[in-house]
């Protein structure tokens, strides 16, 4: 099966995936979110069947715009921080491949690129001299890290507002390189890297 991980209408630092956590919306919390689809695709659908979270990004806040002195530090740490933090509970809530959605800016949208576009102070399409921002660091930390694994679910006992999961590596990866793979969209093409329950 497959789904878009957008857990609120506005997927950005001031929106992150914990903002529903609160026990009047727990239920539309992420986490909650993905226990509820995976019991219903074990209910009404196939028992086991894999999920595939098809694209799921990240942009600057709601409303900004690009200048001369935007986005700052602190707004590209935010985008990476929150890159991570989702894309882990997607995979530590057992989704088996996730997709990063996108791999450079592009117009319309602030923001939501991993990659600066160095051409077009307000994105374009099609660019190819771009540069990573920390939100690529991010995922390529995230799968060299959990390359090969499987979750082994939410760690308990842990503070509100901290969602920590175990992963294990798998036989499997051990033996073979090529276990899954996250993959990043840039425009047209697909870039692929090679992971097993990936961010």
């Amino acid at each position: 099966m497959a789904t878009h991980g957008y857990y609120d209408a506005g997927t950005s630092p001031s929106h992150p995936p914990e903002h529903l956590s609160t026990a009047a919306n727990a239920a539309n919390a992420l986490p909650n979110e993905m226990r509820n689809l995976h019991a219903e695709m074990q209910k009404d659908y196939k028992p086991n069947m894999k999920l595939f979270v098809t694209e799921t990004g990240i942009s600057y806040d709601i409303g900004s715009s690009y200048g001369p002195n935007y986005p700052s530090q602190n707004i590209l740490f935010a985008q990476g921080a929150v890159v991570a933090r989702t894309h882990i509970i997607l995979l530590g809530e057992g989704t088996d491949q996730t997709y990063v959605f996108f791999g450079l800016d592009f117009p319309g949208e602030v923001g939501y690129g991993t990659f600066f576009d160095l051409d077009n102070a307000q994105a374009a399409f099609g660019t190819t001299n771009i540069a990573p921002k920390p939100a690529a660091m991010e995922v390529a930390a995230m799968i060299r890290v959990l390359n090969g694994t499987v979750t082994l679910g939410p760690v308990n006992n842990v503070p509100s507002g901290v969602y920590t999961y175990g992963f294990q590596r798998s036989a499997a990866a051990r033996s073979s390189p090529r276990c899954g793979r996250v993959t990043t969209r840039c425009g047209r093409r697909r870039t692929a890297t090679s992971v097993r329950a990936t961010a």
